[in-house]
């Protein structure tokens, strides 16, 4: 056994008890003269062999609409449809974020929003259509005839007696002497 020690390089470790470093597996990184490799933290994630110059820089944060939630992770991955994640950061609107850490999940888009697969940031359902949170489209589905809603809608709504809608935005008042048909699609003769 030699008396010689090296110094191991970022990347690479090496135990009191070995002579030599080995390198790091995927999901974890070591700095420079370590004797131990450190796991990637959730929402962050590295090849084999990654090295760091400080514990602050080791590890690639997820990119927003990608995940990663556990730690010691070779890939981030993505989002599923209706869901969304911005690596950590708050969407403030007009691509402005807030906050800088890797995302370590995927939230859901709330009622009368959507998102598709891998996606920062859910969007807005216009009037006339509608997303409700167990729907797995990962689009706005339009009203149905008789229903309107709003913009950002979960769902849809009956017009009201005496009015009519076609899967628009509003309702119709039926003419006078006229009323709805109870799917209220038609005004009829009273």
């Amino acid at each position: 056994r030699s008396s010689s020690c090296s110094v191991c390089l970022a990347g690479t470790a090496s135990n009191n008890e070995s002579e030599s470093c080995t390198s790091c597996d995927a999901g974890q990184y070591s700095l420079q003269k370590a004797t131990n490799c450190t796991n990637c933290v959730k929402g962050r994630y590295s090849i084999a062999n990654t090295g760091a110059t400080s514990d602050a820089d080791a590890c690639t944060k997820c990119p927003a609409g990608m995940y990663a939630d556990q730690e010691r992770t070779e890939e981030c991955a993505s989002c599923e449809r209706n869901t969304r994640s911005s690596a950590g950061r708050t969407f403030l609107g007009n691509d402005t974020y807030e906050g800088t850490l890797g995302s370590w999940n995927c939230t859901r888009c709330p009622n009368g929003t959507y998102s598709y697969d891998g996606s920062d940031h859910c969007k807005l359902c216009k009037a006339g259509t509608f997303s409700p949170p167990w729907d797995e489209v990962g689009d706005c589905t339009p009203c149905s005839p008789g229903k309107f809603s709003d913009e950002r809608s979960g769902e849809c709504t009956y017009c009201p007696p005496g009015m009519v809608g076609v899967g628009t935005t509003n309702c119709t008042r039926c003419d006078a002497g006229k009323k709805s048909n109870i799917h209220r699609t038609l005004c009829l003769t009273c």
